[in-house]
């Protein structure tokens, strides 16, 4: 069974917060749907945002694994003026690091198209194998540091 899962809007301020610092602008956060999150820059002279960032966080119940709290990247994008200078890697890391201070999230996993799949090996997720997702584990981490 999967259920969706909320957090107050002070959890998602505090992400936008990180991201802000980053890059040196303001971030505004919305729900979208009782499980999806959105973060946004402002927008830039093309008229798009300068970052775009899509969260959606579920507990999933299973009989075989009981419950796991999982959180997927639904959509993530830097505009073209902000890319190859670290800024991806840094907001990506600053939301892993969100994320883990959670202490809810078992995994992330996100879909990403083959010549991109490079930047999120690069950012700490991996290939599940037979499946075209990437998920990062962070609770294995921990076992394992």
């Amino acid at each position: 069974m999967t259920t969706s899962f909320l957090l107050e809007q002070s959890a998602w301020q505090e992400l936008a917060d990180r991201i802000a610092l980053i890059l040196g602008v303001p971030i505004t956060t919305a729900f979208e749907s009782p499980n999806r999150y959105l973060l946004q820059g402002p927008l830039t002279s093309s008229g798009n945002p300068m970052v775009y960032l899509r969260l959606e966080i579920w507990l999933v119940a299973k009989e075989d694994i009981g419950e796991q709290h999982w959180a997927k990247l639904g959509y993530f994008v830097l505009a073209n003026d902000y890319r190859r200078q670290g800024y991806g890697r840094q907001i990506i890391n600053a939301t892993k690091e969100w994320l883990y201070s959670l202490h809810r999230f078992d995994q992330v996993c996100l879909y990403a198209r083959p010549e991109i799949v490079p930047f999120w090996e690069a950012c700490g997720f991996n290939p599940v194998e037979n499946e075209s997702r990437l998920c990062w584990y962070p609770k294995k981490i921990k076992e394992e540091g």
